[in-house]
């Protein structure tokens, strides 16, 4: 299928909720294609180009992202029809913003950045559909601002503790900047260091020569933490 006939089709269905695998097939072609994505597998990084759009169908994931200035963190959950580089896109950004990875097995289309931009511009009904979408976000985080729950002080330092090492093999010694983090983070020095006390004392990690260390077990208990606070989200 063509691109342009194949990614509004696939996106009018993913609106209303019908984007299943069989019509991802039939959309599929040059500039578009599937990818299944495995629970605990990463999806994309903060950082990194824009070379596709991310099309999330179906599944759950969890997002960690950095403001465009820098100077704050925020983690949160997302699930069903997303897409990921659209945003960022809009706003001239050419690199993703945030590191996302699957909470549970997931179902993506990944559509060509350039040609989706192109057509996006040209107006018609893939432009409604694009903003069908953004419209949903709005109505969904004006449902959702009561009840969702952002990660903020010793849970937010856990959590970026958790990103920094948990695709890295025991043991493990990270550097880290506590002036940077604690601007990251929204903290002042002090609170960061009663946190980083509050690691140590509850077995996350120990401090040695200006580094965080931690052990498999230490690892392990990190993982356990994290994935309690996403669920929570």
């Amino acid at each position: 299928m063509e691109f342009a006939e194949g990614l509004t089709e696939l996106m009018d269905a993913a609106v209303r909720g019908e984007a299943g695998p069989e019509l991802l097939s039939r959309c599929c072609g040059p500039g578009l294609r599937a990818r299944r994505v495995k629970r605990g597998e990463r999806i994309l990084h903060a950082g990194f180009p824009i070379r596709s759009v991310r099309i999330m169908l179906s599944g759950r994931c969890h997002v960690l992202t950095i403001s465009r200035d820098g100077r704050s963190f925020i983690a949160y959950v997302n699930e069903g029809f997303q897409i990921y580089g659209l945003t960022e896109l809009l706003c001239g950004g050419e690199a993703f913003s945030a590191s996302i990875t699957a909470e549970e097995d997931c179902l993506f289309a990944e559509a060509d950045a350039r040609r989706f931009c192109a057509l996006l511009e040209n107006g018609g009904g893939f432009s409604g559909v694009v903003l069908r979408y953004l419209a949903s976000l709005v109505e969904r985080a004006m449902q959702t601002s009561v009840r969702r729950r952002f990660a903020g002080g010793y849970e937010a330092v856990l959590l970026y503790l958790h990103e920094r090492v948990r695709q890295e093999t025991p043991p493990v010694s990270v550097r880290i900047n506590r002036r940077v983090l604690s601007e990251l983070l929204g903290l002042n020095l002090r609170t960061l260091y009663r946190y980083f006390d509050r690691l140590e004392a509850e077995g996350y990690a120990v401090r040695e020569h200006g580094r965080l260390a931690l052990d498999g077990r230490a690892l392990g208990k990190l993982e356990a933490a994290a994935r309690e606070i996403y669920e929570r989200m």
